[in-house]
């Protein structure tokens, strides 16, 4: 049986996580035809003075002033000057940027080429890239803009290894990777940061690694491995997600439920509010907080339905 991947319709938001509270508390906002950012109460604190703006990643955020793209603090001061047609967000102290050609002349109808800039704007090399992808565990996918050949490189520029992976980010050391990309007769395996396959290709589609695990398909159904490729969580899922905080929503049925690592189920598929709050908060009656912060969609809160995004609020926020 050929099993097309599909992802969970049903995500955990977590407001305030730990790793998130590092970042500057700002958000971007438009108001006649300029961005500012604003904080979470809805006080401005970057004023309304940028044609362009995306969030804050690493303490820098890209703004863009004309036609140009630069990087701004949480203070709003400019610490990279706008001198680029694209911007990326920062990653592991790199962000891809778009690089003109000289006097903004434009060859073969490009305007330039794709490298990465660290936090004081310096180029990581000068490689002319057609696809620049975000670092992570100190690599990242760029595709040579001579003769379109993929390849990791590491943070001095050097070319690592030569491979086309389906996914972008290495987890837990590895990265996914399709024979056919998403035709039917694809199959999913994973490959380690030496570009070593670690994992072959012998599943129907699957998800990047987290926590140790990934969510893959056989013919059976859906289940997890670990970074050795052994089967953590036996074949017994219609669908399965990937886990966060040491659970992960599985699909049974047409149900949502969800699972810890060793694969019992915490909360069964279709159950109700109240269990969800007594897993996630330890008392079931803190059910009425994500009632209040996700009624606009909940339409009975006995029930748990696919195709709900649940915001699960922190114990800081109740």
């Amino acid at each position: 049986m050929t099993k097309t991947f599909l992802p969970l319709a049903l995500l955990l938001l977590a407001l305030a996580d730990s790793s998130i509270a590092q970042e500057p508390d700002l958000f971007p906002v438009d108001k006649n035809g300029k961005t500012g950012y604003i904080d979470h109460n809805g006080k401005l604190i970057i004023p309304f003075k940028f044609d362009e703006a995306r969030g804050f990643s690493e303490g820098l955020a890209p703004v863009r002033i004309g036609e140009d793209w630069g990087y701004i603090d949480a203070s709003g001061k400019i610490v990279v000057k706008p001198r680029f047609f694209q911007a990326s967000a920062f990653s592991e102290g790199f962000a891809a940027v778009g690089v003109y050609f000289p006097r903004k002349k434009s060859i073969d109808s490009k305007v330039g080429y794709y490298n990465y800039i660290d936090r004081n704007g310096n180029l990581l090399s000068n490689e002319h890239l057609a696809v620049a992808f975000d670092f992570s565990e100190g690599l990242a996918d760029v595709m040579n803009d001579d003769d379109n050949r993929h390849f990791f490189i590491d943070k001095t520029g050097r070319h690592v290894f030569e491979f086309f992976a389906y996914e972008k980010e290495f987890k837990n050391g590895r990265v996914l990777f399709k024979t056919e990309g998403n035709m039917p007769e694809s199959r999913t395996g994973y490959i380690d940061n030496t570009g070593k396959i670690v994992i072959s290709a012998q599943f129907h589609g699957g998800e990047n690694f987290s926590e140790g695990l990934a969510c893959v398909y056989n013919e059976k159904g859906a289940g997890y491995i670990d970074t050795n490729g052994n089967i953590a969580i036996d074949f017994k899922f219609d669908n399965c997600s990937s886990f966060s905080e040491g659970l992960a929503s599985i699909l049974v049925n047409g149900l949502v439920g969800f699972i810890d690592k060793s694969g019992k189920i915490v909360i069964q598929p279709g159950n109700n509010l109240w269990k969800l709050s007594r897993v996630i908060y330890g008392r079931g009656k803190n059910y009425t907080v994500i009632y209040q912060a996700n009624k606009d969609q909940i339409r009975n809160p006995r029930r748990i339905y696919p195709g709900q995004v649940f915001v699960l609020p922190t114990e800081k926020q109740m």
